[in-house]
């Protein structure tokens, strides 16, 4: 949990963020939340940027980073319009949140809702960010659940919060693009319209050649690291300052074997004491950390980042 300090601090990198991002005429809008300026517990940000603006957001995000007294340490890309920015101040890798960017949502790389109509009509937050429209985020709301075949009474929770005039938006929208006629949001009928949208935007990920690249990205360069440490009190701050954000998921280990390899492969933190034999070091394709031979881990990651993004001399 966040001290009050790094509640605020956070608060304050991720409205600057969003204003940064006016300035360099980019449209963005918060798809959730914001409207407090993000003064609450905060770990990511999901948003929606412009196509031309994804395509060169982490420049964007090292960029703010710079001149905000921030590091950008890791970039995960999910999705092919999708990437999930941690950042921390260069002072306290506990402070993190992550910069969560899509343009068009999709998952498993079929698409939802396109980022023109995410950005349709967006709402001008108090603090000077966008967020989406009420009627374009019960949408996005709606069309999430679908692709993550969500609860539907949790859905019903969410549709009650919005107003008449916009479930009669969303209702339109289902029939003029997913040819859904008189939509009934209730019981067992939403069930079924949730499994029915949700078989439709299935798509066969093994014909899809976006997903074979990223596989092999991640094969070439992975998101995982394996960090060389001594035990106890040393070996806890490691899992404690990184073990959730950056990571996905710590595994400790004395000696290196092959299986660690696939866990660095799946974005997971690997710690031992004991250093990596010359052909698991070769493997690990240098993401190998030894705290006694380099500096902060933090500074270790950003270096990576900017050389994998092409940001070595921005």
């Amino acid at each position: 949990m966040h001290s009050f300090k790094n509640t605020a601090r956070i608060a304050a990198f991720v409205r600057g963020f969003f204003l940064f991002l006016d300035t360099r005429n980019v449209k963005s809008a918060v798809l959730h939340g914001g409207e407090n300026g993000f003064e609450e517990e905060l770990t990511d940000v999901d948003f929606v940027v412009d196509p031309a603006g994804f395509k060169r957001l982490t420049r964007l995000v090292s960029e703010y980073c710079e001149q905000s007294g921030w590091r950008l340490c890791q970039v995960l890309r999910h999705e092919d319009t999708a990437a999930f920015c941690v950042c921390c101040p260069l002072d306290d890798p506990r402070c993190a949140v992550a910069l969560d960017a899509c343009t068009d949502y999709q998952r498993n790389g079929a698409v939802f809702i396109e980022s023109d109509e995410l950005l349709a009509n967006r709402a001008m937050l108090d603090w000077g960010g966008h967020a989406l429209s009420k009627a374009t985020e019960l949408k996005y709301r709606f069309i999430k659940a679908v692709a993550k075949k969500k609860d539907i009474e949790s859905l019903l929770e969410e549709i009650a919060e919005y107003d008449e005039s916009e479930i009669i938006d969303l209702k339109r929208w289902l029939r003029e693009k997913w040819g859904r006629e008189n939509v009934d949001l209730e019981g067992s009928a939403l069930q079924d319209l949730i499994v029915g949208l949700h078989a439709e935007t299935q798509r066969n990920l093994l014909l899809r050649p976006q997903k074979w690249w990223r596989v092999l990205m991640r094969l070439m360069m992975p998101t995982g690291a394996c960090v060389v440490t001594g035990e106890g009190e040393e070996a806890r701050r490691f899992c404690e300052d990184f073990s959730s954000l950056y990571f996905r998921g710590v595994v400790k280990t004395r000696q290196i074997v092959m299986k660690d390899l696939s866990d660095v492969v799946r974005t997971k933190l690997v710690i031992t004491s004991c250093r990596p034999g010359k052909l698991m070091r070769m493997l690990m394709r240098g993401n190998v950390f030894v705290a006694s031979e380099n500096e902060s881990f933090e500074a270790w990651l950003q270096k990576r980042v900017m050389r994998r993004e092409g940001l070595a001399h921005n």
